[in-house]
């Protein structure tokens, strides 16, 4: 999407990149377990009341993370638990099942997060049965992901 035209999807689909990669290292690298149940909890509930639990790192990420993707809460809720998923496996030392991990890694490896937001930036303006047809992923989304997390 190299022409001038496409400069707004350009800035937003960077910015989901970078906050994709952001959050993903509070999941992995950061947080306690007791501040990923949080940290989600609030992805959830997506309401700014609920910055006042979180340590001020994770306060500084949700602030930006709801001003910039308001419009798409939904998407980033489903990740966030794909995430505290694997932090859960993680922390208790569970080994899940391929078909577990497969489960679940089509969501975290965030294709289907990236592909929603491309449509919403490509697409002006977004047409209710576009809308409707991404509300629960696709298999084409599913299989996209799938095919990118075996690489």
């Amino acid at each position: 999407m190299f022409e001038p035209q496409h400069s707004y999807f350009r800035k937003m689909i960077t910015k989901t990149i970078v906050f994709i990669s952001i959050i993903d290292d509070i999941y992995d690298v950061y947080g306690t377990l007791d501040e990923l149940e949080l940290f989600t909890v609030a992805i959830q509930r997506w309401d700014t009341k609920e910055m006042e639990q979180l340590p001020d790192y994770m306060r500084v990420c949700y602030l930006a993370l709801i001003n910039t993707t308001n419009e798409v809460a939904h998407e980033w809720s489903d990740l966030c638990k794909s995430y505290l998923r694997e932090a859960r496996w993680y922390y208790s030392g569970y080994k899940p099942s391929l078909e577990e991990y497969m489960d679940n890694a089509w969501v975290s490896i965030a294709v289907p997060m990236v592909l929603v937001h491309a449509l919403f930036l490509v697409t002006n303006p977004i047409t209710k049965e576009a809308l409707e047809s991404i509300s629960n992923y696709p298999d084409i989304i599913r299989r996209s992901a799938t095919i990118f997390r075996l690489r």
